[in-house]
């Protein structure tokens, strides 16, 4: 028997390391090409690395959740990269994805059905270099008052940065004059203005692991950051969603992303559709955690044993998977419950009624019939 080692990075995900390690221990022995491989997790150290020194004493796999945050990180994940460890996700396209880029990408993959929020990326505020042509495009630009830009968005509309996350410089502009201020407090930096779509009844936020791909209605009820069972997708609204996911994370070689979008009647309007390192916690994911967590055990696992075929893959080794996978979630839901509501965003004050939010959630959700829930993907 061959030993695979799956590495984590130290990252605040606690309760995904613990059930990853708990699945592993129940069900981390897998078959591939007649060889037999029992999966280890652990979590990386940061340590001293020096240059040259080959990481795969370290390991087959790393799952990789601190490349955007840490620049230690970064420079590790290229070490891991330059010693032939596959990563989850690529830290090279980390590192120059930006949003208008995205943006650009998925304006030209898009079936006609569907449609683009209109985006324009901004040439910057002020002076970037000590060109003067420079300051006076910009002057000229403000002397029009931005009609152009009115004409092609229209307001009110949405001003975010080009490259960033996290729901930050992000502000609604309701006219020329307030697009013109918040330029102008920019320091150069580069700014997308983008237009602002009405609120649909329906959003989805699909995640993507490998190929496996998820949509979760988002539930209003229970805040933007706390998902339940809504309506799932018609069949050839979900064959789109899951097209779109798969092609946003294979262009930008990530094992894991999340994708969000609108529909509208028959139309798919995507909004945030590169994120390759969501948030996976019962708080973020609600009754959807279990699901990330299955599917990131088959792809880690997967990678580990460099497989090839990934639906053959899984029909040998995981036909149990899903009960093996609820007997350690329902053994360990009180522990993670509290721990990610103790570690949560939300105040204190305001943490037994969200205890009490989600632990009624699953046990009307989930735990009344897991296997369903568990079944919600998109077929490739």
């Amino acid at each position: 028997m061959e030993l695979r080692r799956i590495a984590i990075s130290p990252s605040p995900d606690w309760t995904l390391r613990r059930m990853l390690a708990e699945l592993i221990g129940a069900a981390g022995v897998v078959r591939h090409r007649g060889v037999t491989y029992r999966l280890e997790l652990h979590t990386l150290r940061d340590e001293p690395l020096v240059a040259g020194d080959d990481l795969r004493r370290l390991a087959d796999v790393v799952f990789d959740r601190m490349t955007h945050r840490s620049e230690y990180a970064r420079a590790r994940a290229f070490q891991f990269l330059q010693s032939g460890v596959p990563l989850i996700n690529d830290p090279v396209t980390f590192w120059w994805i930006d949003k208008h880029a995205t943006y650009d990408l998925m304006a030209r993959a898009l079936d006609p059905r569907d449609r683009l929020p209109k985006t324009v990326l901004l040439p910057p505020a002020g002076r970037r270099t000590e060109d003067p042509l420079d300051a006076r495009r910009w002057q000229r630009l403000q002397a029009e008052g931005f009609s152009e830009l009115a004409a092609e968005v229209g307001w009110p509309a949405i001003l975010k940065k080009s490259i960033g996350g996290g729901g930050r410089d992000v502000h609604l502009v309701c006219d020329a004059e307030e697009l013109r201020a918040r330029l102008e407090e920019s320091g150069g930096r580069a700014f997308l203005l983008q237009e602002a779509i009405p609120v649909c009844d329906t959003v989805y936020r699909c995640l993507t692991v490998g190929p496996q791909v998820l949509p979760m209605p988002e539930s209003p009820a229970f805040g933007p950051r706390q998902r339940a069972p809504g309506v799932m997708p018609r069949p050839e609204i979900a064959s789109r969603l899951g097209r779109y996911a798969r092609f946003i994370a294979e262009h930008y070689g990530w094992g894991y992303n999340s994708f969000e979008a609108f529909v509208d009647g028959d139309a798919i309007l995507p909004i945030d559709f590169a994120n390759g390192c969501p948030a996976t916690d019962l708080v973020s994911l609600g009754v959807w955690f279990p699901w990330a967590v299955g599917a990131l055990f088959r792809w880690l696992s997967f990678r580990a044993v460099d497989a090839r075929d990934f639906e053959e893959f899984c029909a040998e080794n995981f036909r149990d998977l899903d009960a093996q996978l609820i007997a350690v979630f329902t053994r360990l839901f009180p522990e993670l419950l509290e721990e990610d509501v103790r570690w949560s965003r939300y105040p204190e004050s305001e943490h037994a009624a969200l205890r009490d939010r989600i632990r009624a959630l699953y046990e009307e959700r989930f735990f009344r019939d897991p296997s369903a829930l568990l079944a919600c993907g998109i077929p490739a």
